[in-house]
């Protein structure tokens, strides 16, 4: 069965609703369209074609159609046209609402210039009765409040806190030009924005780039219109100064502290060179020499020269990888690490240098060091009863054999690097008998520079340098002077790129 319309008991139901709402609500039966009239505004209206908004044009689609009368209106469903009073009230009333938010902006920004004068703290120095009189009574109407010293007389308040600072005068100051000269200087010193009113130029040694100069014959409003721009400007310059205290605290912290860091940087490097041989042991005919310049505080180089029995003498030198605290520290550790002799009861005996070196880099890999740390040595045992020296090295730079007669060659030998794991190691012994006025140079990575020749392939012949030549028939003491003089006439001396150690074991004996 369908149904077409509301039954009988949707009618009585209706009924029943509207004498409840009689007995218990009569005031909302009193204008029974309201709520009609309310539900039809939310009912969407179909068919109304889209009005464009007030505040643009929107170009029309299609072709141009002819408005419609109201019998049109009426016959296409869209309801009565709305006439022309009720478009006319809603332009005002959009006229009013645009009105009032114009009214609303400029109020709070009327709020704003207020706040912001409000919030200045301004000092006036009067040095010009009547022409004070007036600026201050026509900042108070702008909501300032300045602070006014008499000038001479009063003393100013203490100047922390003060935002700008305005200086009048009536020409020249006379008996004030003392205690205006040293409120202006204190006003610059504290870093017041300051506007000196009608001063000649008697004043103008004592200002500064904070200090604006105001002609004498200039009014009142100039005055105002010149605190007005310094009064919108002074939250910034509140905020930066603020971070300028801020900042000047941080860098003293900062430099406390690197203080503090260079301090023990110093001690650190005074402990490592305690660590080195200040005397070097007697070994009849040899002299044993050296040059010791640490990069930084700390130096990953050391070397060391130490007797090992009555006969024979051990050379020590190493470098560890880079340079700072972590190779100083390395370098301490490989000096205690290294074994000369082993002793057995009252017997003892003499590690040969590749077992040293190879006992060396066995305890370095046991550390397992991070980043890859490695070592570069050689290790010698000079015997004086005969002149012979038993040599090995690891990775580091061949040893220099000098003649009297000025020759340089080299004592090669096979070596690996020392504390990486993954590279077999392998340490070749070499003897060499030294003559009489002849040297051995020990030296690290960081004289190549000033001995050798740069190579442009591999495997080129070794050069040397001119320098080098020229030193190598000199004696011993002349020879460390020549290098130590090159060093600090080189060009980046005060600040080398790498430790610089030499170590120079010379044959004094008659030949």
């Amino acid at each position: 069965m369908r149904v077409t319309g509301p039954g009988p008991q949707a009618e009585r139901s209706r009924e029943t609703r509207q004498t409840h709402l009689r007995e218990t609500h009569p005031a909302r039966l009193k204008r029974p369209g309201r709520v009609q009239a309310a539900r039809a505004k939310r009912r969407p209206r179909e068919g109304l074609e889209c009005r464009p908004p007030r505040w643009g044009h929107v170009p029309a689609i299609g072709p141009p159609t002819a408005p419609l009368d109201a019998a049109q209106h009426t016959a296409a469903g869209q309801g009565p046209q709305p006439s022309g009073r009720s478009q006319q009230r809603r332009g005002r009333t959009g006229s009013q609402a645009g009105l009032g938010r114009s009214r609303t902006g400029v109020s709070a920004a009327q709020r704003t210039v207020r706040r912001m004068w409000a919030a200045t703290n301004l000092l006036i120095f009067d040095a010009a009765p009547h022409r004070c009189a007036e600026l201050d009574g026509r900042l108070r109407q702008r909501g300032l409040a300045p602070t006014r010293v008499s000038v001479p007389g009063t003393d100013p308040p203490p100047l922390k806190g003060f935002d700008l600072a305005v200086i009048a005068l009536d020409g020249s100051p006379n008996g004030a030009r003392p205690a205006l000269e040293r409120a202006l200087r204190d006003l610059v010193t504290a870093h017041v924005a300051t506007i000196v009113w009608g001063a000649g130029d008697e004043l103008r040694p004592a200002g500064g780039p904070l200090v604006d100069w105001v002609a004498a014959d200039a009014g009142v409003e100039e005055v105002l219109g010149r605190v007005g721009a310094l009064v919108r400007y002074a939250p910034l310059v509140r905020r930066l100064q603020r971070e300028m205290e801020n900042l000047a605290r941080l860098g003293e912290q900062l430099t406390r502290h690197f203080d503090e860091l260079d301090q023990e940087m110093r001690l650190a490097g005074r402990l490592q060179r305690d660590f080195l041989p200040r005397e070097f042991p007697p070994a009849g005919p040899f002299r044993f020499h050296t040059i010791y310049r640490p990069a930084t505080w700390v130096s990953g180089d050391m070397y060391d020269v130490f007797r090992i029995d009555e006969d024979h003498v051990g050379l020590f030198i190493a470098d560890a990888m880079g340079h700072g605290v972590a190779a100083g520290l390395l370098t301490m550790f490989m000096r205690q690490a290294l074994v000369a002799k082993r002793v057995n009861g009252k017997a003892y005996r003499i590690v040969s240098p590749a077992d040293a070196l190879q006992g060396l880099h066995e305890c370095l890999t046991q550390q397992h060091l991070p980043n890859c740390h490695f070592v570069t040595a050689a290790y010698g045992i000079l015997d004086t009863r005969n002149a012979t020296l038993r040599l090995a090295r690891g990775g580091h730079p061949y040893p220099l054999r000098l003649s009297p007669a000025g020759d340089v060659s080299e004592v090669t030998s096979v070596g690996s690097l020392l504390g990486l794991p993954e590279v077999p190691t392998e340490f070749e012994v070499t003897e060499l008998r030294l003559r009489p006025g002849e040297k051995l140079l020990f030296y690290t990575d960081g004289m190549e520079d000033l001995l050798l020749v740069p190579r442009t392939q591999s495997g080129e012949v070794t050069r040397f340098t001119p320098d080098l030549l020229a030193w190598a028939s000199q004696p011993a003491g002349e020879l460390i002077s020549a290098v130590n003089s090159r060093l600090d006439h080189a060009a980046g001396s005060l600040n080398p790129a790498d430790d610089v150690t030499l170590l120079l074991l010379e044959h004094a004996g008659e030949p």
